[in-house]
């Protein structure tokens, strides 16, 4: 990949389309990983409104975002990082566009207006809940990934979101001792439903 094949590919885009353009940044470490100033370039394209940011690497997200604001004030960015998002908040960016919301979409919007207010302590307060769930259960040391999206499903129909946790080949339902630590981690993070309290657990889920 060139600098010049993306920006030739948006712009084809732009003149084919008549919408808005949302440009999608990948973990530093991949091959479809942009330099900062080509997301600065990208930025000055009329139809460009909207970044969603998943950088993984501070550093360089703090540079991008700084090019991007830079280039366009005007764009939106949003950040994608599932696994890390109040670090990722406090950067400055205008919201979120993460997977994990579809579990915890209160906590989240709660955290945001908390980083918007400058409330450290209140973020640190919801923070501590999310991280049950994200890195001790759903994400773990891991990003998002097939297995994870399964295991974020299952606490989905722990916390009363869902009705099944059915997942198709070749992901797998997570494993009865996963099923059980998800269980605990939506419990402690006081999102569990009563159907699935200690109590009233079904078996296939302990």
């Amino acid at each position: 990949m060139r600098p010049e094949n993306v920006i030739d590919h948006f712009k084809a885009i732009s003149a084919a389309v008549d919408i808005n353009l949302i440009v999608h940044i990948y973990p530093a470490w991949t091959k479809a990983s942009y330099s900062s100033d080509l997301l600065a370039e990208l930025a000055r394209l009329p139809k460009v409104t909207t970044f969603k940011i998943g950088t993984r690497e501070m550093s360089k997200y703090d540079r991008d975002i700084r090019a991007i604001r830079g280039a366009n004030p005007e764009c939106t960015i949003l950040t994608c990082h599932d696994e890390y998002v109040l670090a990722s908040m406090v950067q400055g960016v205008d919201g979120a566009l993460v997977g994990f919301a579809s579990l915890i979409p209160d906590l989240l919007v709660e955290l945001y207006e908390a980083v918007c207010q400058g409330d450290l302590k209140r973020t640190q307060k919801i923070q501590s809940r999310i991280y049950i769930l994200n890195k001790e259960a759903v994400y773990a040391d891991g990003e998002p990934s097939s297995e994870a999206h399964a295991r974020m499903k299952a606490a989905m129909v722990f916390a009363g979101r869902l009705k099944s946790d059915h997942t198709r080949p070749p992901t797998r339902r997570p494993p009865p001792a996963m099923l059980e630590r998800l269980r605990k981690a939506v419990e402690e993070a006081g999102l569990l439903a009563a159907a699935y309290s200690e109590e009233a657990a079904p078996a296939g889920t302990r």
